[in-house]
């Protein structure tokens, strides 16, 4: 029972956090444009985009709390890997069922899936050479 509770705690704040600081911080498509509360609403019912926000939200909190020992960084890169793995498994499923075409949430799973994808490279311990543009702005995103 108390591992439940820590887990809808942790998701809880992770979701938050996804509405109220990445796409505060990552304006796709114009603050009037996008409906938070149609990706929100999706999100309840679709464990794929659950899982690719958290995901995306959980690197982005990754990089904006420095310095988190290495030790914690890195248990947060694995959930957020975690969590990136179950919102793939849920597209593919989705594939299968050839759901993906009428399907908001399979979209909007598939548009936060690339935004990890994009910013995965900052899992990864850049080369002391790594000075190239793209590596800049891969990892700076």
């Amino acid at each position: 029972m108390i591992c439940r509770t820590l887990a809808w705690d942790w998701s809880t704040r992770m979701t938050k956090y996804f509405f109220s600081e990445f796409l505060g911080d990552h304006d796709f498509f114009g603050t009037d444009n996008l409906d938070l509360g149609i990706i929100a609403s999706l999100r309840h019912s679709h464990a794929g985009l659950q899982n690719a926000t958290l995901a995306v939200a959980l690197l982005h909190a990754s990089r904006k709390s420095q310095p988190l020992s290495s030790h914690h960084q890195r248990k947060i890169h694995l959930v957020a890997l975690h969590t990136y793995q179950q919102s793939l498994i849920c597209l593919q499923q989705d594939l299968d069922a050839r759901l993906i075409f009428n399907d908001d949430a399979c979209l909007w799973s598939t548009f936060f899936l690339g935004i990890f994808e994009v910013r995965l490279p900052s899992l990864l311990k850049p080369s002391p050479n790594a000075d190239s543009f793209a590596h800049y702005s891969l990892c700076t995103m």
